[in-house]
């Protein structure tokens, strides 16, 4: 897949493709005969967990550290729940300043 057939399948836009490719989050190939990136099937599920993370309020440092730990091999379930676990904490309280205003 080119950039523009990954982004529709993923439900973005070409250039957050671009710029998570940019930062290492995907890693396509390069077509030998015209240079172009050329995106896996696994390129589209990162992206799609990319995408699910970052509207679950993960930064793309968070995002970036748990594909590099799974990258490495080792299991980021704990280092996933953990920040789960601040998110959920960050979105209680925030309810509960709305709650009080």
């Amino acid at each position: 897949m080119r950039v523009a057939q990954l982004a529709k399948a993923a439900a973005v836009s070409g250039d957050t493709v671009r710029h998570y490719t940019d930062l290492g989050l995907l890693k396509p190939r390069r077509d030998p005969h015209n240079g172009y990136q050329l995106y896996a099937a696994e390129d589209l599920k990162r992206l799609r967990f990319i995408a699910r993370a970052r509207r679950l309020g993960f930064s793309l440092k968070d995002v970036q550290a748990i594909l590099a730990r799974a990258d490495s091999g080792a299991e980021p379930c704990a280092e996933v729940r953990e920040l789960l676990g601040e998110r959920l904490h960050a979105l209680e309280a925030h309810i509960a300043e709305c709650q009080r205003l």
